[in-house]
């Protein structure tokens, strides 16, 4: 049977309209190819050049995301010295696409992207003086490790962005800038200071007469954390030019700051009303061969209150800045004091990391006075916040939080005035706490704490 030639023709045009899609499909094809092989390339570079901005441009990652901030942190370096070895190390990368992985389906598409870099996992393996040392390490190895990032795309717009950099094999890729540094612990800290400051003074070295301590808190630069936790220093506190105090060790290794206090503590000389004696205070930081490391002075001024029992109104008699050093309080009403069985900062969450201190992952900031079960009177309290530890007339026009409330009695029978502050947020910074009757007429107690910017694991 012979086919009709309608038949025939029918069936060529067919074949010719089937040929030309496909290969108009094929060339489609080809390009989405190549379009994912260059993005990769490009993708490649970035990482090469340690630039997190660029790397993240090229991704699906929102430049605030946590992935993009994470990213931005691990390259950049917590320590100078991890800055330079992730510099060091990003400077032997390569980076080639295995074109034989790459393959589209649709709007999503995968490459493997195979980075060699310096052997530093073998480098790290020995100890070094300095990052100096190991940097040479780095640069005279010839070894090299290759890393296959399996990378996936997807398509936005006119171009192809990688979706999966927080992929673990990526995470591998990346994992030369989180190795620990195996250089020996310097005991040379002299350089890493950052700035001393006085703890709740006016800001100008000056503390009120109502405080039982002086402070001087010496803030380190981040390299300090890689020093030797065993390394310390001493300091001593004069008073109007006479040593009369020298401290035990404190440790410097490892810590963000450290705290110079002279006060009842240690043994101070307070003046009857149980504050510190007006006057000019110095204290000498010394590093462990005697050496001074730094110096600074303050003044305690003479009382210009009336004394802690004169029963005073909450709204005068305020000198705003200068109402106690942190994690002090003083009764300003004889009654209320004679119903307090105890009274102080209170620490909720094991987050309070000194009297009246608090770290940055408190929930609730306390103050807690304890009396009688039969008490039922009715306070007034407020919290004033001050991002320093100048507490200005602008910072107690608004209260960031009041209340009143009565005594709270626990199932033991214990009774306490729970004078709390629970903000959505807690913002480190210095807080005043006035204690006042129920017509806040009287005050009864002033109360002054901090909330520091650090939480309390990294303390």
């Amino acid at each position: 049977m012979v086919i009709s030639k309608k038949i025939i023709t029918k069936a060529g045009c067919v074949a010719i309209a089937a040929s030309m899609v496909l290969s108009v499909a094929g060339c489609l094809g080809g390009k989405a190819k190549s379009e994912v092989i260059e993005a990769a390339e490009s993708f490649a570079e970035a990482v090469k050049k340690g630039d997190p901005d660029k790397i993240i441009k090229l991704t699906t990652e929102k430049k605030d995301s946590e992935v993009a901030e994470g990213l931005k942190l691990l390259l950049a370096g917590d320590t100078d010295e991890r800055s330079l070895f992730n510099e060091a190390v990003l400077k032997t990368f390569e980076a080639e696409v295995d074109e034989s992985s790459v393959s589209v389906d649709g709007e999503s598409a995968e490459a493997d992207i195979i980075f060699t870099m310096v052997d530093y996992k073998t480098v790290i393996k020995d100890e070094y003086e300095d990052i100096d040392e190991l940097i040479s390490a780095i640069e005279d190895c010839d070894d090299t490790i290759e890393v296959t990032f399996s990378a996936e795309f997807e398509a936005d717009d006119d171009e192809w962005l990688v979706s999966n950099i927080d992929d673990k094999s990526f995470g591998k890729v990346m994992d030369f800038a989180s190795a620990e540094l195996p250089i020996a612990a310097s005991s040379n800290f002299v350089d890493f200071l950052d700035y001393t400051d006085w703890f709740f003074d006016d800001g100008d070295g000056v503390y009120s007469h109502y405080n039982s301590y002086i402070e001087l808190d010496l803030w380190f630069t981040s390299d300090m954390y890689e020093v030797d936790p065993s390394a310390s220093v001493y300091y001593e506190a004069y008073y109007e030019g006479s040593l009369v105090y020298t401290s035990d060790p404190v440790t410097v290794g490892g810590n963000s700051y450290i705290e110079c206090i002279y006060g009842d503590s240690q043994g101070a000389e307070l003046g009857d009303d149980g504050y510190m004696l007006p006057g000019e205070y110095e204290i000498i930081v010394y590093l462990e061969d005697g050496t001074v490391w730094t110096s600074d002075t303050c003044e305690v001024e003479e009382d210009t209150y009336a004394s802690s029992t004169t029963t005073t109104s909450a709204s005068s008699d305020i000198d705003n800045g200068d109402v106690g050093a942190s994690g002090m309080f003083e009764f300003q009403d004889s009654d209320f004091e004679a119903k307090a069985i105890e009274a102080g900062w209170w620490d909720y969450e094991g987050t309070m990391v000194d009297d009246g201190v608090f770290a940055s992952d408190t929930a609730t900031i306390a103050f807690s006075i304890k009396v009688d079960p039969s008490e039922t009177e009715e306070v007034y309290y407020a919290y004033y916040y001050s991002e320093d530890d100048d507490m200005t007339e602008e910072d107690m026009a608004t209260p960031a939080y009041e209340a009143t409330i009565a005594p709270t009695v626990y199932p033991n029978g214990d009774t306490y005035y729970d004078i709390d502050y629970t903000p959505s947020s807690m913002v480190p910074g210095y807080y005043l706490l006035i204690v006042t009757d129920a017509n806040q007429e009287t005050a009864y107690v002033f109360a002054a704490c901090r909330v520091l910017d650090v939480t309390s694991a990294e303390y």
